[in-house]
């Protein structure tokens, strides 16, 4: 890895939250997908003139292209033979700040949300895994590493495990910045679509899973199926 990059573009007078909002988690159709993605649009041309967002943004896609190349050998390693595919958990979707980033960075947003309905398997994964470039998938399929994966890791030289977690936090900053910020402009956002299902049937039980940062994860919790 060639070192990594320093939070330096934040507006001082945003609070920055502690964890990311689950706004937009869960299945969606195609069609409040697009409405989404256009009502987030709109909404960030008016907070973008001052190439702040979009500086935050490139941050953490250069820091997820440089986390790419581990990832994906010890996917390569690992997936093959896993039993318990974590691109089937229910849990695994897109959030307000995944498409916030995305738009801002000029990212193509893929063309829709995970899944549609409860249980299906990610509308992304082929065969030859994940159909989609890094920088354009759920963060959680970013930062997340199974049992076996961080046995490689722990094996890893002490430099590149320190560069590893740093390029982590990094972009954990960046992203809670990002919905900060938005959020600082726009307090009702991601009011549209409403859940279909109260938040209390939809929150997720703990599960064993390793996040780098502290033992959580950067998103909130997951389940498995």
């Amino acid at each position: 890895m060639d070192g990594f990059l320093t939070p330096e573009c934040q507006d001082a007078s945003t609070t920055i939250k502690p964890e990311e909002s689950s706004c937009y988690r869960f299945p969606m159709d195609d069609a409040h997908w697009t409405g989404v993605i256009s009502k987030l649009r709109s909404e960030l041309v008016e907070i973008m003139g001052s190439g702040e967002i979009r500086a935050m943004a490139e941050h953490i896609r250069d820091a997820i292209f440089q986390l790419d190349a581990p990832m994906s050998r010890y996917c390569e390693i690992t997936c093959p033979s896993c039993d318990d595919v974590c691109c089937h958990w229910n849990e695994v979707f897109y959030n307000r700040t995944d498409v916030i980033y995305m738009i801002a960075a000029g990212i193509e947003i893929p063309s829709g949300q995970t899944r549609t309905t409860p249980h299906q398997a990610c509308r992304y994964l082929s065969q030859n895994g994940c159909k989609l470039p890094r920088a354009c998938r759920p963060y959680v399929c970013v930062w997340f590493l199974c049992d076996a994966q961080m046995e490689i890791f722990r094996e890893e030289p002490a430099l590149f495990q320190r560069d590893f977690i740093s390029l982590l936090q990094m972009i954990r900053q960046y992203r809670l910045s990002l919905e900060s910020l938005y959020e600082s402009h726009f307090p009702m956002g991601g009011l549209w679509p409403p859940h279909p299902e109260s938040s209390e049937s939809i929150r997720p039980r703990n599960s064993k899973r390793y996040s780098l940062l502290s033992g959580r994860s950067p998103c909130g919790p997951f389940r498995r199926r």
